[in-house]
């Protein structure tokens, strides 16, 4: 039976990730920032972002794509900056158990990129029409997602050579906020939104279809699996009918729980913890020229056992992630640098939401 689940505020309740191993800053005399963050086995942290500036090499154009790996104290170790005339973007990072990184940037079109641990490039595969989706298995396979008009949505495997396993076709029609992951055993699962409802499949490791499943529900925008397979859907429809879902790994939805905030993304660690990023908006003024800015604040959730509230909004936050050991890790742009910030894991492990400037906590109701 699908139980559901209610959160409800108790701000008698202490913020368990109350130590800060390290905050870091690093950029140019430009504005620079982080995109997205990974951590490996050993606790080296690895960043895509973007610079106006000269971080790595020389600037080509607007904005640079940024790739740094970081120590477990927060040391920069290297940084590898790609660029051209044109606007290019850093997307999503992970990295398999050799500590060897994959990134998906467009520069200025969508290429997979593999590199080595000391910052080589190994490879680079271009993806026609890529959607900046991105899951590495424990054995090194790369799994990522493209759509077109014309074609529809597909779902590539590849080696850790930079060839193509395979591809198979996922819908017909071209898929909105694709999302794609995989489990421990080298399934892959993929998702996205299509005539106002929500795709998701799951393929084995040899591209077969397993199952696939339409939920009637506007906005998903992320998804991760946790260490047993399940599943979780994050919406950001807008900021007013958000929810996350938990499906098993055979595709039952085991609950659903509305959230007060809109979802950005969403991640796992192996132990089995999921963190999502999220936000609020609220209208900050309109310029002349009729554009309309808003105030973000960002908070980040930490599933797990317990539930507990803090806030991000002194930064602009856009990747979080976990370590095996449950630490969390967080990046985005602040004064116009890259900043990174480690919390130590509390124990025991619980559930946690983050932001800075106060605390509330946060207990789920099971309803059957």
């Amino acid at each position: 039976m699908v139980g559901a689940i209610g959160l409800a505020v108790n701000s008698s309740a202490a913020w368990p990730y109350d130590v800060v191993s390290f905050s870091t800053h690093f950029g140019t005399s430009k504005q620079d920032w982080g995109n997205r963050i990974t951590v490996d086995s050993v606790g080296n942290i690895y960043i895509t972002g973007g610079t106006y500036g000269n971080l790595a090499a020389q600037n080509l154009g607007s904005v640079d794509s940024i790739l740094v790996k970081c120590d477990s104290s927060g040391n920069v170790l290297w940084s590898q900056q790609t660029g051209s005339k044109q606007l290019d973007y850093a997307g999503p990072v992970a990295v398999d158990a050799a500590s060897e990184v994959y990134t998906i940037n467009w520069c200025p079109s969508a290429c997979l990129s593999k590199y080595d641990g000391s910052g080589g490039k190994l490879w680079s595969q271009s993806i026609d029409h890529g959607d900046g989706t991105l899951a590495i298995t424990t054995s090194g396979y790369a799994y990522t997602s493209a759509s077109s008009y014309s074609v529809g949505t597909s779902l590539a495997k590849y080696d850790g050579a930079g060839i193509n396993v395979w591809t198979q076709n996922v819908s017909p029609s071209r898929l909105g906020s694709v999302s794609v992951a995989s489990d421990a055993a080298g399934n892959a699962y993929i998702c996205g939104s299509d005539s106002g409802t929500t795709v998701i499949a799951k393929y084995d490791s040899a591209g077969g279809r397993l199952w696939a499943q339409r939920i009637g529900e506007l906005g998903i925008t992320s998804m991760a699996t946790d260490a047993a397979g399940n599943i979780y859907l994050g919406s950001g429809y807008d900021d007013e009918a958000n929810y996350l879902y938990k499906y098993s790994s055979s595709g039952h939805e085991l609950w659903s729980s509305p959230l007060p905030w809109t979802c950005a993304s969403l991640t796992a660690n192996a132990s089995g913890s999921v963190c999502m990023l999220a936000y609020t908006k609220t209208f900050d003024h309109i310029a002349p020229d009729e554009t309309i800015f808003y105030d973000y604040d960002y908070i980040c959730v930490v599933f797990d056992e317990n539930d507990y509230v803090n806030d991000l909004s002194a930064n602009y936050v856009s990747g979080m992630a976990l370590d095996a050991a449950g630490n969390l890790y967080v990046t985005g742009m602040s004064n116009n640098d890259v900043f990174l910030t480690k919390y130590q894991v509390p124990e025991p492990a619980t559930l946690s939401l983050l932001a800075i400037g106060g605390f509330a906590m946060l207990r789920r109701r099971r309803k059957m």
